[in-house]
């Protein structure tokens, strides 16, 4: 099965290099792909993943604020915290990460050592034989690596996926219809209404391809998607978060942390009271123990911490 996976893959990749090359946008090189015939924890829905490295730190203090997190928390476990104690938590996971406190998944550590490009995962095969869904999984991927290569794929990640949705629309003749504001997910806002973003800003350009890899476009596509989905945001993470699957993406993401890891299969309120102090969220802790900490306790058992 994996060979046949492999060889009908390699078909789109004869298709998209070329494509990206007629545009004036290509890859220096053709990728390996490699299958691995499991759901990625971390990703439950990601049927492939090209081998870009994308700075998440980055990422997160984009589109995260203090009073998102505030509303965050009080939305979703009924706490209240001060603006002082969740920046001193944010800054204090940051710190604690950094300092190699970081339990790699075995299937990201089988990643990093592969210098493979694309790598599909189980959810692919619903897709394999399937060869426009097959092409245009490849096509988004390319784009990645077609972005790393250029230098920009730390330039405005928040447009990240956005702009590969965009550049597979252009591969199969196809255009986005509906904006950031008509999705509910978080998931779909960032892939399929960003794209629609970056469409608005690009397709009248000479060389829409190129101009995605323009820095001071991809800044003003950022910008203006960060202003449209954080109105939204709290919303679609929690439609986001009806998936089990997507519960236990978090869980997972909190195990990689030892202090997490090691509370798993015991989660109470005084385990993660601790592993909080552990990290350096001292002032987070104070404020948690005065409240009723039922609804977030039950969340970490649910996402199988």
């Amino acid at each position: 099965m994996t060979e046949e996976i492999i060889r009908t893959a390699e078909k789109s990749l004869d298709l998209v290099l070329p494509f990206y090359e007629g545009q004036g946008v290509p890859l220096s090189y053709r990728p390996k792909i490699v299958y691995i015939n499991e759901v990625h924890p971390l990703f439950p829905e990601g049927v492939a993943r090209a081998k870009a490295e994308v700075d998440f730190l980055q990422f997160a203090d984009k589109i995260l604020s203090v009073s998102m997190l505030q509303e965050s928390w009080r939305k979703f476990y009924s706490l209240e915290f001060s603006e002082k104690a969740l920046e001193e938590l944010f800054t204090a996971t940051l710190n604690y990460a950094g300092n190699g406190n970081v339990q790699i998944h075995p299937l990201e550590k089988r990643i990093a050592e592969d210098d493979s490009g694309i790598f599909l995962f189980k959810p692919y095969n619903e897709f394999s034989q399937d060869t426009k869904a097959r092409d245009r999984i490849l096509a988004h991927e390319v784009w990645h690596l077609i972005e790393q290569e250029r230098g920009v794929i730390n330039v405005a990640p928040m447009i990240n996926e956005g702009t590969a949705t965009y550049a597979e629309r252009r591969f199969v003749g196809k255009k986005g219809k509906k904006s950031i504001e008509d999705y509910e997910d978080y998931f779909s806002m960032i892939y399929n209404g960003s794209a629609k973003l970056v469409q608005d800003y690009v397709d009248s350009e000479e060389n829409p391809l190129k101009a995605v890899l323009e820095t001071s476009i991809r800044l003003k596509i950022e910008d203006e998607l960060l202003r449209r989905i954080k109105p939204k945001l709290i919303a679609t993470l929690e439609k986001t978060l009806e998936s089990q699957e997507n519960m236990f993406a978090i869980g997972e993401s909190m195990k990689q942390l030892p202090v997490f890891a090691r509370i798993q299969g015991n989660v109470t309120a005084e385990n993660l009271l601790r592993a909080y102090e552990e990290i350096g969220a001292q002032l987070f802790v104070e404020e948690a123990k005065r409240q009723d900490l039922t609804k977030f306790v039950e969340f970490m058992k649910k996402s199988g911490l």
